[in-house]
């Protein structure tokens, strides 16, 4: 490394060493502290902040992310959970929709401040909004839950059911797909605890939501998913029947007893079959939405990179990094090991999604130091190749692959004829081929 670079990177370490000294210094260590990932070389920020309204108390935990070129570059504000006891839906629906305008928030300060040091301007600006801003938001979100419960109670009180019934509903919700282990774990959370629902959740390629509860809940559910980052999404049908307002008759009539996750639409259609949900399944899928403005991203397919890792020194660390990376952008990775006809071990990686969150996986591992050199310093890649890249051909067969148990460390080394089958079944015979053309075989 050139003298006047190895001065700039030290000087960027050194502001970045001193940011995080003085926020040590200026909380408490339960309001903000700071993590080194064993992922990747980017320190953690941790700030918790608290809302309050009436008697409940909202706290909303930041995490920030330091890259290597902060404060060259924006930090980047990786999540906003809420961390909250209280117990009324209506709070906690209020609270995720807040976090997630404070996490937009957020990042937006920081990208006005690049070049500079970034952590308070950012924490204040999230201090200021919900200062000025909560209560107003959680009104209006308790308002706005009270009306549609007002307007659909009244609503099906006019229709069919009398004051002393409820609406039961169930919906089917179409995604292109579902991969995302934190999508998924949020998803579950939000049916199973912080709402009543029940239902299955099919993961992978299509990502398929099938719920049941009352129609608040319902409407709930969807209301807060759908603000979620999607390559699409939209609600293909629903039934409802009246049902006794009585927690007993509606368990009672629930067709799921409670909400679980399958990874074969086989799996789904058997289950939507056992409790007499067949017709309305069928139907949901066979609907065509040729006549929506968004019908073009429904056909989009999946883009999908080969890459070749000529040697990877912390191969236990790097992996972590890759792993994080995708799984923050929403695409699936594969990792696998095997040997060339002369004995020589190969590494390669399967990236596959939405082609601007794929693009920008690569982009980030080009420009961030995922492993070590010979010296155990941190380095950037320099030696990766992209075999092939572009959009797969729609195959069924990639949403029978188990990634995440594919994905695994005890499943790292293939023979090379297992290699070639699975990176077939993801990309064809173009993919088959190039992978061939390094391995020998």
């Amino acid at each position: 490394m050139p003298l006047a670079e190895e001065e700039d990177v030290n000087e960027l370490l050194d502001r970045r060493r001193a940011e995080i000294e003085v926020i040590s210094a200026a909380f408490a260590s339960e309001e903000a502290w700071v993590e080194l990932s064993a992922i990747d070389s980017a320190p953690r920020i941790y700030r918790r902040f608290i809302a309050k309204e009436e008697e409940q108390c909202a706290c909303f935990l930041v995490k920030l992310a330091l890259p290597d070129e902060y404060p060259d570059c924006s930090l980047i504000v990786e999540s906003v959970q809420v961390e909250t006891g209280a117990t009324l839906s209506r709070f906690l629906k209020a609270a995720h929709s807040a976090a997630a305008s404070l996490r937009q928030l957020m990042q937006q300060a920081a990208l006005v401040a690049i070049g500079g040091e970034a952590i308070f301007s950012v924490f204040s600006v999230a201090q200021d909004w919900l200062d000025d801003h909560w209560l107003s938001h959680f009104t209006h979100k308790s308002h706005t839950w009270t009306e549609t419960a007002n307007s659909a109670n009244t609503l099906y009180s006019k229709a069919t059911a009398p004051c002393n019934q409820l609406i039961l509903e169930r919906r089917f919700i179409y995604s292109h797909h579902i991969i995302s282990k934190t999508k998924r774990s949020d998803i579950i959370d939000l049916a199973r605890s912080q709402l009543r629902l029940t239902g299955c959740m099919k993961i992978g390629w299509p990502g398929i939501l099938f719920i049941e509860g009352s129609t608040i809940d319902c409407q709930a559910f969807y209301d807060i998913i759908r603000r979620w980052q999607w390559q699409y999404l939209v609600e293909r049908g629903r039934e409802q029947e009246t049902v006794e307002c009585d927690k007993t008759e509606l368990k009672a009539r629930r067709r799921f007893k409670d909400f679980t996750q399958v990874d074969d639409m086989s799996l789904l259609a058997e289950a939507c079959r056992n409790v007499g949900l067949d017709s309305l399944f069928r139907s949901c899928l066979n609907l065509t939405v040729a006549d929506d403005q968004q019908s073009i991203e429904v056909h989009e397919p999946l883009y999908g990179a080969l890459i070749h890792v000529d040697h990877m020194n912390d191969a236990k660390t790097y992996r972590k990094w890759l792993r994080n990376a995708c799984e923050q952008r929403d695409v699936a990775l594969l990792i696998k090991n095997c040997c060339t006809t002369n004995g020589r071990l190969i590494i390669f990686v399967a990236l596959v999604g939405h082609k601007s969150n794929l693009i920008g996986v690569l982009k980030r591992w080009r420009t961030t130091k995922v492993d070590v050199d010979s010296r155990n310093r941190p380095c950037f890649e320099r030696m990766m190749t992209v075999l092939v890249e572009g959009s797969l051909p729609p195959r069924r067969s990639l949403d029978r692959l188990d990634w995440e148990r594919t994905n695994s460390d005890a499943q790292l080394r293939l023979k090379s004829a297992e290699a070639l089958a699975i990176v077939e079944s993801i990309g064809g015979q173009v993919w088959r081929e190039r992978l061939r053309s390094i391995l020998g075989a």
